[in-house]
C-alpha cells in the first residue's frame, strides 16, 4: 500500500485503536499528526516514549495537544496542518468509566461528556479539514467506532456507547453524501469489538487494535475507492 505520501492525522490517538494507529502508519512511512485532548494527553515527550518507536519514525511524528470541542483550537490546527490528506477518527469509551450506563442509571456529566468528547469532537475536526480538501487534493477519513448499537442489537448497559455509535454512522454516510462528488472525500465507518469499552459482556470475542489498523491503512491508501462503507470486524458477535 503507498501511504508515504500521507499525512494522516489521528484523533484520540492515546487509546489502544488510537496508538496503534500511530505506529503503524509511522511504520508505512506515513507523517502523522497524533491528536488528543489535555485530559487524555499529558505531554508530547511521554506519548512519544511510550511507542517505542524509532528515531526516523519520531522525525515523522508531532503530536498536538488540543481540547476537541475547542472549535479556535481545531481550526488554527487546520491551518497549521494543511497537508493533511488521511484522518484516523477513533472513539473513546471506557467500560470502566461507564458502570450503570442505562438511560435511567447513567450520570448526566458523563453521558453530556461522552457525547462531546466523541461526536462534537469528531464534528468539530472533520468540519475543519473537510473545508480545506477538495477534488484536486481530496480527504480520507476513517471513522471508527463499537459496534454496539449500530447497525446490530445494542448490548446491554452500554447506553452511551450506542448511542455514540449510532451517531457515528450518521457522521460517516452524511459526509459521504455531501462531499464523495463535490470534493472526491472518501468517508467510511469500522465498527469493531474492542476490549475496553466491551469489558463485562459475556460471549463477545474481542478484535485487538493489531487486527483492526490493516483496514484502516487499506481505506486510507490510494489502492481504495471505497466510500460510504460500513466495516463490521466483531469476530461474529454480531451475527
Amino acid at each position: 500500500m503507498a501511504l508515504s505520501s500521507k499525512t494522516v492525522l489521528v484523533v484520540r490517538a492515546t487509546g489502544r485503536i488510537g496508538k496503534q494507529a500511530v505506529i503503524d502508519f509511522l511504520k508505512a512511512g506515513a507523517n502523522v499528526i497524533a491528536l488528543d485532548s489535555p485530559s487524555h494527553l499529558h505531554s508530547s515527550h511521554q506519548y512519544i516514549e511510550e511507542l517505542e518507536i524509532n528515531e526516523e519514525q519520531r522525525c515523522r511524528l508531532q503530536v498536538e495537544i488540543i481540547c476537541l470541542v475547542n472549535g479556535g483550537g481545531i481550526k488554527r490546527l487546520a491551518s497549521r496542518h494543511t497537508n493533511v490528506n488521511v484522518i484516523i477518527n477513533c472513539f473513546r469509551y471506557d467500560a470502566d468509566s461507564h458502570t450503570n450506563d442505562t438511560a435511567t442509571a447513567v450520570r448526566r456529566y458523563r453521558f453530556d461528556t461522552c457525547l462531546s468528547d466523541n461526536i462534537s469532537g469528531s464534528f468539530l475536526v472533520l468540519r475543519h479539514f473537510i473545508r480545506r480538501w477538495n477534488k484536486l487534493s481530496p480527504g480520507c477519513i476513517v471513522n471508527v467506532a463499537s459496534f454496539s448499537g449500530a447497525e446490530t442489537k445494542p448490548l446491554p448497559n452500554r447506553f452511551s456507547l450506542s448511542i455514540i455509535s449510532s451517531a457515528m454512522l450518521g457522521l460517516t454516510k452524511s459526509i459521504h453524501a455531501d462531499f464523495s462528488e463535490s470534493k472526491g472525500l472518501r468517508c467510511n465507518i469500522i465498527y469493531t469489538a474492542d476490549e475496553l469499552s466491551l469489558a463485562g459482556i459475556d460471549g463477545v470475542q474481542f478484535v485487538s487494535p493489531t487486527e483492526l489498523t490493516p483496514l484502516c491503512m487499506y481505506l486510507a491508501s490510494d489502492e481504495s475507492m471505497i466510500s460510504g462503507a460500513v466495516f463490521v470486524m466483531d469476530n461474529g458477535a454480531s451475527a
